[in-house]
């Protein structure tokens, strides 16, 4: 395992503990893991094209009509699908 899978392994852990809250997900607990988990990409990927396909799922997860945990799901199955190229 290198450095980036751990680094990247961290940010899903913590997301999945924010997962396991269910319906009592704060939003703003939710932002703030979003950006640690943007800001962790960034730092960690040379892949633009992985960055940016993270910044649709963003866009997507953010729409209106979808509960927290619907959003933050959305985000971690794209972090946990690019896990093993980073």
């Amino acid at each position: 395992m290198n450095n980036n899978y751990i680094l990247l392994d961290g940010v899903i852990r913590q997301g999945l503990d924010l997962m396991r809250r269910g319906n009592s997900l704060q939003e703003n607990q939710f932002r703030y893991w979003l950006d640690y988990s943007r800001n962790t990409l960034s730092m960690i990927s040379n892949n633009p094209f992985l960055m940016t396909n993270y910044m649709n799922v963003i866009i997507a997860a953010l729409r209106p009509g979808l509960q927290t945990y619907q959003r933050l799901s959305m985000c971690l199955r794209y972090l946990i699908g690019i896990q093993s190229v980073v």
